[in-house]
């Protein structure tokens, strides 16, 4: 941490950073802030972070990575790239005081992370998130990933090039592994889909 601080725990993935003087940073208003970074609590947990430039097909880079080393279940890669993102500015008032909250215009660019995490029932799994507040996320699940992984599970013999079944040794189990995914769940009960 160089010297403005020390690793104080991992919790997360993030990492917690105690100020050398052993007291909590406050912001402005007196209140203590914690200062946490996605990619320090990934270096911490030898989980490597890379930096992409714009344009670069980052789904194809943690394929590659899957392809070129052994990776066990959890977060395997975290993917570091500019974007546009919604960003909220603090106004003032001619007091000084706190105003209203307004976009910023134009949209900046912001780091955006993707967390790319090899899970046992969906395969490869991404979760890309805004580094700045409101900090949104999506979740990327992918149907052939977790077809992939379940017949995988269930033994049954398969080649699979990108995203495509390119030969399958019982097709008719894999059609019912595949099938798995239309049937009726919780969610359909709750009213999502």
């Amino acid at each position: 941490m160089g010297q403005s601080g020390e690793v104080a725990g991992v919790v997360a993935g993030t990492v917690r950073v105690r100020r050398k003087s052993g007291r909590q940073p406050f912001d402005a208003h007196g209140r203590a802030i914690q200062v946490s970074s996605p990619c320090l609590g990934a270096k911490v947990n030898n989980v490597p972070v890379v930096y992409c430039s714009p344009g670069e097909r980052k789904h194809q880079t943690a394929e590659q990575h899957l392809f070129t080393h052994e990776v066990k279940a959890g977060l395997f890669l975290v993917l570091v790239s500019k974007a546009l993102a919604l960003v909220w500015e603090a106004q003032q008032t001619g007091t000084g005081k706190l105003g209203q909250f307004v976009p910023k215009d134009p949209w900046p660019y912001v780091n955006h992370y993707s967390f790319h995490i090899l899970d046992p029932d969906w395969g490869h799994v991404t979760i890309k998130m805004s580094g700045h507040r409101p900090c949104g996320a999506q979740v990327i699940l992918n149907g052939h990933e977790y077809v992939a992984a379940q017949a995988q599970k269930a033994g049954i013999g398969f080649s699979k090039q990108e995203n495509c079944f390119t030969a399958v040794n019982h097709a008719a189990e894999l059609a019912k592994v595949a099938d798995t995914l239309c049937r009726v769940g919780p969610w359909r009960e709750s009213g999502f889909e």
